[in-house]
């Protein structure tokens, strides 16, 4: 087998934590914090918990998870019903609220999973040992009972804390073939008696919830996302997680799970976090994609239509369904976390439930550790843990960190898939356009999970098209993989002194924004002005709205001014293999500016996406073309120490 040549890996991750503004390490603080924490019940404890120990309990994960939150047993009864128990680690019996480790798990509020590191939300002490549903060790748990009828339809049941015991850790790829019976049973289930018996109920449970979710609107997507396979620290193949049954069963007891704790919570009238996915917005240009490949949707939104649209689309185009997959779901948008008032209704439209929220991963997630100290607060009749005000605020930001967290996974899976064709520059590859739109045009190869960016005789191409590309150019450091559509006419490349930069200092991220120009918001027409966007964007500080309304009307120059805005589109490069990035941001003042920048010359300003918020610090001038907006490196009169650009929680300056 062919090494390729190493980098750092774990250099690039620890620096793109730190650039999206994670703490990748833990404070010493924080670890002196854990040494100190026993796992001491009280009797008084031991007297209020129930006592499941005995239960035939097990828990399905990756092979090489240990931060195990959720185990599962079921029971069948004899109305046809089968009640379902998933039990999850008691996270908030050792992280305190306010104490030094939950602020460092708030903090990043999200573990975050790349190839070559995992960086968990809890040190390893908590979460792959206490605060693990570890094989063999009595722990305490919140345990969520319902009850599943043989059509798939499911009744929320109790919510209790209880001690449980994981009697085996299964794994995924060992439990889900042999459920499919393309694989013998593994030996963790047949060292255990019964567990075998066990595994298949849960399974046949899992199969009939999955049946009635799709056929109520869930919506089934198949999107490609390889993990780098390590070997030595080096990067040597792409593997993608297929989905088996295994998977299936977990995945649809933990929407269940999550389903009925949204009831539960709902229903006591009392705020919380919940995971919403609105209706979409656009909707019409979803009925687009589907007229494009011959079918009708409805023209109201309606998650059955969709389903059944996406089930159909599998079985007719295997091969471009997860591209397809892709362009929904980024159509739908991205799932958020919002606090609502007890009794107020919300929905997540992708899948098809009510009073969603997030409650089975508390070792992995910060908001599901809310949700676990909120119910407890319940269950326990104790004051409310947190303050409205202060809930918002955490919804909001643990929003931002997934966000972010998906970001790096995806950063760093492009950087493994640049290392392994850094040594096949001019190769031919057969490949399929995934994306074709303003931000750029992209293809994914056949050959290998790897997408890149078509940077010549992009013009012209569609989704789902077929067709070779040549490789021209790899960045590793920088995940960029370019190619050019083959029997296009070829243009003389950028030259290699634009291109070429310092290892050495990247990652130190100096935007060099060449000029922002102030647009009229009624002049120009291709603008396409959101009153809903406008209205979205907060003032910042009324004292420099006043200093940008000033400088604008009286055409000012030297006046340095914070702001904030939306981003409200982003523009297509004017030409073939053009390095420039261009996008339009609507101030919270209602002013309307372009900005553009060499992404040769400084970093690109990472996945920007309309309708994202953007901060800025920057000087005004005026000069013959118009309002002028520098971000420059430094003031000439040193009154300032500079301009910056900050997006996502990463600062450019």
């Amino acid at each position: 087998m062919k090494i390729f040549k190493q980098i750092d890996f774990k250099r690039i991750a620890y620096q793109a934590m730190g650039d999206y503004g994670f703490e990748p390490s833990f404070p010493a603080i924080v670890l002196k914090e854990v040494q100190a924490i026993k796992d001491k019940i009280s009797n008084e404890e031991n007297l209020s918990l129930r006592d499941l120990c005995s239960l035939l309990w097990s828990s399905i994960d990756n092979a090489d998870s240990l931060d195990l939150d959720q185990i599962e047993y079921c029971e069948p009864l004899n109305n046809k019903e089968t009640r379902v128990l998933v039990a999850i680690a008691d996270v908030d019996e050792h992280v305190k609220q306010n104490s030094h480790v939950d602020q460092h798990a708030s903090l990043n509020a999200t573990s975050v999973y790349t190839s070559v590191q995992v960086f968990p939300m809890l040190p390893q002490a908590l979460s792959h040992d206490l605060s693990s549903l570890k094989e063999g060790e009595e722990r305490k748990a919140v345990v969520i009972e319902f009850f599943v009828c043989e059509d798939g339809s499911f009744r929320p049941g109790e919510i209790f804390r209880a001690f449980v015991q994981n009697k085996s850790k299964l794994v995924y790829d060992e439990v889900g073939p042999w459920l499919e019976g393309i694989s013998p049973m593994p030996a963790a289930i047949q060292e255990i008696p019964k567990l075998a018996e066990q595994i298949r109920i849960q399974d046949k449970v899992a199969q009939c919830l999955y049946k009635f979710r799709r056929e109520n609107g869930a919506l089934e997507f198949e999107t490609i996302e390889p993990r780098a396979k390590m070997e030595e620290g080096k990067v040597v193949d792409l593997v993608v997680t297929r989905k088996n049954r295994a998977r299936i069963l977990i995945e649809n007891f933990m929407v269940a799970a999550n389903g009925a704790m949204g009831a539960f919570l709902n229903k006591k009238r009392i705020p919380f976090i919940q995971r919403v996915l609105p209706i979409p917005d656009q909707w019409m240009r979803i009925r687009e994609v589907a007229a494009e490949r011959g079918e009708d949707l409805p023209l109201e939104a309606d998650a059955i239509a969709l389903a059944n649209f996406l089930s159909s689309q599998r079985k007719r185009s295997p091969q471009t369904f997860p591209d397809l997959s892709l362009t929904i779901v980024k159509l739908l948008g991205p799932g958020q976390y919002a606090m609502l008032e007890g009794g107020e209704k919300s929905g997540h439209f992708g899948l098809a439930v009510q009073d969603y929220t997030h409650a089975t991963a508390p070792n992995r997630r910060y908001v599901d550790l809310i949700i676990q100290r909120i119910l407890k607060a319940v269950l326990q009749g104790e004051s409310f843990p947190y303050p409205k005000n202060e809930l918002s605020r955490l919804a909001d930001w643990c929003s931002g960190k997934d966000k972010a967290a998906k970001k790096i996974e995806r950063f760093m899976r492009k950087v493994a898939s640049a290392v392994l064709l850094e040594n096949r520059i001019g190769e031919v590859f057969e490949g399929i356009i995934t994306g074709a739109s303003e931000k750029g045009t992209y293809v994914r190869l056949i050959s290998k999970p790897i997408e890149g960016r078509i940077v010549r005789g992009q013009k012209g191409l569609v989704v789902g098209q077929k067709l070779r590309v040549r490789l021209i150019q790899v960045v590793p450091e920088r995940g960029y993989i370019d190619f050019e559509r083959i029997g296009h006419s070829p243009q003389s490349l950028i030259s290699k002194r634009q291109r070429k930069f310092s290892q050495k200092k990247f990652f130190i991220f100096l935007l060099s924004i060449s000029s922002l120009f102030l647009l009229s918001r009624a002049g120009d027409a291709q603008i396409n002005t959101q009153e809903q966007s406008v209205s979205a964007a907060k003032l910042f500080l009324q004292v420099e709205d006043e200093k940008i309304a000033q400088a604008f009307e009286q055409k000012l120059s030297g006046v340095w001014f914070k702001s904030e805005g939306l981003v409200e589109k982003i523009l297509a490069d004017d030409q073939e293999g053009s390095r420039h990035q261009r996008f339009i941001v609507r101030l919270s003042t209602g002013q309307t500016l372009l900005m553009s920048h060499n992404i040769d010359v400084a970093p690109r300003i990472l996945d920007i996406e309309v309708g994202e918020k953007i901060y800025f610090y920057g000087r005004y001038e005026w000069n013959s073309q118009g309002g002028v907006i520098h971000w420059t490196h430094h003031d000439p009169q040193g009154m300032h120490p500079g301009g910056w650009i900050e997006y996502q929680g990463r600062r450019y300056q």
